[in-house]
C-alpha cells in the first residue's frame, strides 16, 4: 500500500497516527488505516481493498516519499513479501 499524491506538489509526508489495527487483522476496503500529515493538511489513508494487514513499514513520526510502501495488505492464503515479514517481526510500531 502506497500513498497516491492528492496534489502534484506533495513529495513527502509524515506518518501522523495509525489506527488501532493489529497485524494479521482483516481490513475492509475504505477502512481508515492511518493518517499522514503534509505541509497543508492531515489526510486519512484508507485500505485500498479487502484483505489482511500483513506488515507495516512506516513508523509514526517518520517522513517518507509519497511513493514509499507503508503497509502490505494480502488476500487470505496469499504469501506476503519478505520485507513485510521483517516489518511484522518488530521493525516498526503499529498501534497508537
Amino acid at each position: 500500500m502506497t500513498l497516491t499524491r492528492p496534489n502534484v506538489s506533495i513529495r513527502h509526508f509524515c506518518v501522523h497516527r495509525f489506527s488501532a489495527i493489529n497485524l494479521t487483522q482483516r481490513v475492509a476496503k475504505g477502512e481508515p488505516l492511518l493518517e499522514v500529515e503534509t505541509a497543508k493538511a492531515v489526510l486519512a489513508v484508507e485500505a485500498p481493498g479487502d484483505g489482511i494487514l500483513a506488515g507495516v513499514k512506516a513508523q509514526e513520526g517518520a517522513v517518507a516519499p509519497v511513493s514509499q510502501t507503508m503497509a502490505w495488505i494480502v488476500l487470505p492464503g496469499e504469501v506476503s513479501p519478505p520485507e513485510a515479514a521483517s516489518a511484522a517481526a518488530g521493525d516498526v510500531k503499529l498501534l497508537v
